[in-house]
């Protein structure tokens, strides 16, 4: 327990169809729950790595990700993504040792695990 203090203002949305989003300037924390798929995401909604964050599922979905680990994610489409001028990596490869495990129209989604 840590005795840190976050303010929790703004509306913006680090993806869309979420049942509860809670952001302030720079961050964004979302939650959703969808047919038993239920997964929390935090994404940067400014500064360089604007698009860039992380999601934890508890269970699998359509989208062939793993599950039960926390994987760092670069969005390449919707209204926060990451900066085209940005090599693919830079964010979850380069700065969190990610392993590439999916690439699409979204975006990509890096493994933290070993």
């Amino acid at each position: 327990e840590l005795p840190i203090d976050i303010p929790w203002t703004g509306n913006t949305p680090f993806l869309n169809a979420m049942q509860d989003t809670k952001p302030n300037h720079d961050w964004s924390l979302q939650i959703r729950n969808i047919n038993s798929y239920v997964n929390f995401h935090i994404g940067r909604l400014t500064g360089k790595y604007k698009g860039a964050g992380f999601v934890y599922s508890f269970k699998s979905a359509t989208f062939g990700l793993p599950t039960q680990e926390i994987l760092c994610i670069e969005k390449t489409s919707a209204q926060v993504a990451f900066d085209k001028n940005l090599a693919a990596g830079s964010y979850c490869a380069q700065l969190f040792k990610g392993r590439l495990v999916s690439e699409g129209n979204d975006g990509r989604a890096y493994s933290l695990s070993n």
